[in-house]
């Protein structure tokens, strides 16, 4: 039956999320000796994948490389690792279809990946999902500089794509301008910043800053620099909130120079964003290449880290093994250790 599969949906429509390749380079720096030591790419859950891609395609002008399975007439081609993913995901009977996206300028990629079939996704399909703010404890946020914001908030703005949380509902903050958004369709955060100079980022919001920092810097080796408080009114109002304050703490993804933050706030009553089910629409994660997975299996059972996957242990797919944590806040986060896999126990 394999052999049903087309050649180019094996090499490369099934890839992104299953890890078998990624095609933009993680850079793993030399003398690299942490446990991560480079990222993969950046999923969100959606409802319905065809408005997703449209609102990514015309209101964000990204690129988009792949969607897979194709539909051939009304039916979907076979996806023959529907049951590997549920395993990773610890999400039975869902089938799975996934968007790719190129990111200019950045070292991964945007995944969207719809879940199809599932009982628990589809009874909470039809209200908005994601509600979250940039503040909220526990959230994931996408960073991404344009070239022209004023331009991409009015096309924004005027054909009601997205959900605008900043204060007033155009850019604030200086000098990096800052719009903070919902996407269309599903409620995953983005951060759209101008001037377009830095590259594209991953921006977490610590709800419990100090362990956070714990889990990001000690057990998966994350170098962060903590700044000063900050309370600029202007930036507060482009993350959503009158009032308040921010600490940064900045760094980039081992082995690459992906730009990673963790933010942490003070001033002002700071929800909570917890989702039970990976894939929720609107919901992301990150996607961490490792250099022995078994090895951090170990620290994170030791550490009483919490682990989704079917069985708490790693799915072997044909050139990878994989599973997937959360970190303190409930953020999902799926490790990868690539290369020709091998049984092995802890």
């Amino acid at each position: 039956m394999k052999q049903l599969l087309p050649q180019r949906w094996r090499q490369t429509a099934l890839l992104p999320l299953a890890g078998l390749l990624v095609l933009l380079a993680t850079g793993v720096t030399r003398g690299q000796t942490g446990p991560v030591i480079g990222l993969g790419d950046v999923p969100h859950g959606v409802a319905d994948i065809e408005k997703a891609i449209a609102f990514y395609q015309n209101a964000l002008g990204l690129e988009l490389l792949s969607v897979a399975p194709d539909r051939v007439g009304s039916k979907l081609g076979p996806n023959f690792y529907d049951a590997k993913l549920q395993a990773l995901m610890n999400v039975g009977g869902a089938h799975y279809r996934i968007a790719t996206f190129k990111i200019a300028n950045a070292g991964f990629r945007l995944q969207l990946v719809e879940m199809i079939n599932n009982d628990p996704l589809s009874a909470l399909r039809g209200r908005r999902q994601s509600s979250a703010l940039p503040t909220e404890g526990g959230v994931l946020m996408l960073r991404l500089p344009v070239g022209d914001l004023d331009a991409t908030s009015t096309k924004i703005h005027d054909q009601f794509l997205a959900d605008v949380l900043t204060v007033g509902g155009r850019p604030a903050g200086g000098p990096t301008r800052k719009l903070s958004i919902r996407d269309g369709e599903d409620g995953f955060l983005i951060e759209l910043v101008e001037p377009p100079a830095g590259s594209p980022g991953i921006v977490l919001t610590a709800a419990d800053a100090d362990k956070k920092l714990l889990f990001f810097r000690d057990i998966l080796g994350f170098t962060l620099r903590t700044g000063e408080w900050e309370q600029d009114a202007a930036a507060m109002a482009a993350v959503g909130v009158a009032g308040g304050r921010v600490r940064r703490h900045a760094g980039v993804v081992p082995g690459t120079g992906v730009p990673f933050e963790i933010d942490e706030y003070q001033g002002f009553h700071q929800r909570r964003f917890y989702s039970p089910i990976m894939g929720q629409t609107g919901v992301g994660w990150i996607q961490l290449v490792v250099r022995d997975i078994d090895d951090l299996m170990t620290t994170l059972v030791a550490k009483r880290i919490r682990i989704v996957s079917t069985g708490l242990e790693p799915v072997t797919f044909d050139d990878s093994r994989r599973v997937v944590i959360r970190d303190p806040d409930g953020v999902f986060i799926e490790l990868i250790q690539r290369g020709a896999p091998v049984e092995k126990g802890r």
